[in-house]
């Protein structure tokens, strides 16, 4: 293979590894599974927060149970003395049955709150449902996600050890001047060989010359771009 042919290889090679590089330095961000968990820590947050006001309102249900009973007992100790026919005072009576008609509007008001307050429960029963069902989604999601990190970390690190294997094969054929010549431009110009299309680099993008052009389509001698220096490659297999 000529030094022109073995150079192109060796940047399909270097573009290959740098771009396994550059998806290996990606999965070690692992973003993918931090979005998920923001989610799952958004769910646990909600979570936590209905199951607190479920039990903040079943506390309030029991209080509002207990309540009704001591009035339920109230006025069934002033009905019960209103209608003995022990008590004759007209004053005294009437008290007592503003009493118990007060006790009976407070019930009633108590009843519709506790009303309001289970209806509440039933609605956060079922959003805590959903949550948790949506909570265990995610922490499957995630599992998932990392043992599929974790799998194609080990293919990408595979992919990379094979690549620099086959650049050092390739770089023990090539002559040191011009391996170094490759790297200095590798590292200014990213691309140290670029491919010839039509009559254009397509490194700059400039025309090449017609004299030069025909030199690079005719043999495989190192030849170089006059406007950006990189080394031009002429893939005659697509020609």
């Amino acid at each position: 293979m000529s030094q022109l042919k073995l150079l192109w290889e060796l940047q399909s090679y270097v573009v290959e590894l740098n771009d396994l590089t550059n998806k290996l330095e990606t999965l070690n961000k692992k973003e993918e599974i931090k979005q998920i968990e923001i989610k799952l820590n958004e769910k646990e947050y909600d979570l936590v927060n209905k199951k607190t006001q479920l039990e903040v309102d079943e506390v309030k249900i029991q209080r509002y149970e207990q309540k009704l009973k001591q009035l339920a007992f109230n006025k069934e100790e002033i009905d019960q003395k209103l209608y003995s026919g022990q008590i004759t005072n007209i004053k005294q009576l009437e008290q007592m049955e503003k009493e118990s008609k007060d006790i009976k509007e407070n019930m009633k008001n108590l009843e519709n709150e506790m009303l309001d307050i289970m209806e509440e429960v039933d609605n956060l029963e079922k959003e805590i449902n959903i949550l948790e069902k949506e909570y265990n989604e995610l922490s499957e999601e995630i599992e998932d996600a990392k043992n599929k990190n974790q799998e194609l970390i080990s293919s990408v690190k595979e992919g990379i050890k094979v690549k620099k294997n086959k650049i050092e094969e390739i770089q023990k054929e090539i002559d040191e001047d011009l391996l170094n010549k490759f790297n200095q431009l590798k590292q200014k110009k990213r691309k140290a060989v670029v491919e010839v299309v039509g009559d254009r680099c397509t490194g700059c993008h400039m025309n090449i010359p017609t004299s030069i052009l025909s030199k690079i389509k005719s043999s495989d001698k190192i030849m170089y771009c006059d406007n950006c220096g990189r080394i031009l490659y002429y893939n005659k297999e697509k020609s």
